[in-house]
């Protein structure tokens, strides 16, 4: 038997409705990586068509030592090695869309919940934070995910697992649910699915099961209609990647000796700025000096040990001093690891924060303290120590509106079909820049670990 609603009554219909004010954001907000980049690590604006650095990669050692000295010669000229590294600018955007008699009806409605205009300005400045988050910690390739296996279909969708080994490109924290997708192949052609019927477009975003690394996929057309899907395709090894399929992606089957600054659009982050595998970054061949300082575990539990051997590395490499450490990044589910790890390893110390007035964990090594950071779209099987300054550098600008009519940002929206405009106001926002680092030795990388 159902339960009687005031509404169902002969003469309910006369009283009034109330409504909660506000709306209740469901979804996180939370960009803390970029937020860091801008306010710690700004440097200049994005001008000329590249931003080119010096780093010195040899001291031309040969050139000194010992000699005899009963007619000892001296020795042969060698002159320290210097690489100029050449960074490309990344482009980035956000378009703001209301109709326009929304924005009028809530400017005259005092009692309305909110200005669609202003909020859906700041919650697309939210959603470009977050999607640039994601790329600080990603290898530039713009690869999301790399799938574990076919995948399945449940419920006419797509089930995307994701491969979490250490060599895996991509990580299942960087898909926003309401996002869209498709898979590739590994030399950039399309992966396709078997329809019911319709014309495959993209993939949406249902659901993310971070526990479980797997993503449910909804199939779209262009139109933005649902599509039932019958076979994935999926191999082994393909890419999810964001976008839709009449965007071009670039071949990442054999990359071999490509800049992994010209491998997409995304920033080539940190997992690219800390590597020692001989890829080239910037025109610089990450090997030997001019390398990142990574910790191998070999598949073993994280512990002191790890954070120990690293920060030796570090100091061993960089050069003891050079560099202050205070942060490492990590996953929330490896901070909680380490928690546990806490109740029976002194060496990791509980730290009271009197500015924020809460309590952290943090190792010490020599004069460093650094603090545990966890980051949601930093990677599980990565934990990042970052000098507070002086190596991770962004040159260039926040977003900002775009006003090619002076201080004109919105405008009516064209209509593509009879020339006219459409009851739709548009803004653009924009930004561009550069991440570098002017000293891989100085970032350390422990990864391989469970």
């Amino acid at each position: 038997m159902a339960v009687g609603k005031a509404s169902d009554l002969t003469l309910g219909t006369m009283l009034k409705i109330v409504s909660k004010n506000g709306v209740h954001n469901n979804l996180s907000e939370d960009s803390a990586v970029w937020e860091n980049i801008l306010k710690q690590h700004v440097e200049g604006d994005s001008k000329g068509r590249e931003l080119r650095y010096l780093i010195r990669t040899a001291l031309g050692s040969a050139a000194v030592g010992p000699i005899a000295v009963d007619g000892g010669q001296y020795k042969t000229g060698s002159q320290a090695t210097i690489s100029e590294a050449t960074a490309q600018w990344k482009d980035f955007s956000a378009t703001i869309e209301v109709e326009e008699t929304l924005i009028k009806k809530a400017s005259q409605d005092f009692d309305s919940y909110g200005q669609p205009l202003v909020d859906e300005l700041d919650i697309k400045v939210i959603a470009l934070s977050r999607i640039l988050s994601a790329s600080i910690f990603g290898d530039g390739t713009g690869v999301i995910g790399q799938a574990l296996d076919a995948g399945t279909v449940t419920s006419n969708e797509t089930i995307f697992n994701f491969d979490t080994s250490d060599t895996a490109r991509g990580f299942i924290g960087w898909v926003e649910e309401g996002d869209e997708f498709h898979t590739i192949q590994t030399d950039g052609t399309d992966r396709t699915p078997t329809l019911s019927s319709g014309t495959y477009s993209h993939y949406v975003a249902e659901n993310v099961d971070r526990d479980n690394a797997q993503v449910t996929l909804r199939a779209k057309n262009t139109s933005g209609t649902n599509l039932d899907v019958t076979a994935t395709n999926l191999v082994a090894g393909d890419y999810l990647v964001r976008g839709r399929t009449a965007d071009t992606f670039q071949d990442l089957s054999s990359i071999g000796t490509t800049d992994y600054n010209d491998l997409s659009h995304y920033f080539t982050g940190l997992d690219s700025l800390s590597q020692d595998d001989s890829r080239v970054v910037n025109g610089i061949t990450l090997t030997g000096n001019a390398a990142g300082s990574r910790q191998d575990e070999s598949g073993n539990p994280i512990d002191s040990q790890a954070f120990q051997k690293l920060m030796s590395k570090l100091q061993r490499r960089a050069g003891k001093g050079r560099y202050t450490y205070n942060q490492a990044l990590m996953s929330y589910e490896t901070y909680d690891s380490l928690i546990e790890s806490r109740e029976v390893d002194r060496r990791f110390q509980s730290v009271q924060d009197d500015k924020r007035g809460v309590a952290g964990m943090a190792y010490v090594h020599m004069k460093n303290q650094v603090m545990f950071e966890p980051d949601e779209f930093c990677p599980k099987k990565r934990i990042y120590v970052i000098p507070n300054k002086g190596v991770l550098q962004y040159h260039g600008t926040d977003f900002d509106f775009v006003s090619p009519n002076g201080n004109d940002k919105f405008h009516l929206r064209p209509n593509g079909t009879n020339a006219g405009y459409d009851r739709v106001v548009q803004a653009f926002m924009t930004g561009s820049g550069a991440l570098i680092s002017t000293h891989n030795a100085g970032i350390g990388c422990i990864h391989n670990f469970t």
